[in-house]
């Protein structure tokens, strides 16, 4: 999209957060579609965005002018929040957890061993 080129991706969370379908490019909801149907569906949008010149320039356009309105941070944070939020939720979730591998004295406080946590 900085690139002034319309999207051609796959109707998921990161992608569908960016890219507004019809507008800025194409999302394909691949949820119940076999290979071939997949297939079939990219060929259909990359057909389209090769053959309509006219719609493909007002993609161009719009894509451009709203990767214009985002920041590099504001799109990978859109993007790898969700992701990131899960990481933080499973190690926190390793780190509470009563019988973790980290040897526990009172309360949930780890017992150190010298200068490190034991392991």
């Amino acid at each position: 999209m900085a690139s002034g080129l319309p999207v051609a991706g796959l109707l998921a969370e990161g992608v569908c957060d960016l890219v507004n379908d019809g507008r800025t490019g194409y999302l394909l909801d691949v949820e119940g579609l076999s290979e071939e149907q997949e297939v079939a569906g990219y060929r259909e949008q990359l057909t389209d965005l090769i053959e309509n010149k006219s719609m493909r320039v007002v993609m161009e356009q719009s894509a451009y002018l709203e990767v214009q309105q985002r920041s590099w941070h504001e799109a990978l944070s859109s993007s790898f929040e969700p992701c990131l939020n899960a990481q933080k939720h499973a190690l926190l979730s390793i780190l509470l957890w009563p019988d973790n591998v980290l040897s526990r004295g009172e309360g949930s406080t780890p017992q150190r061993q010298g200068n490190s946590l034991p392991l």
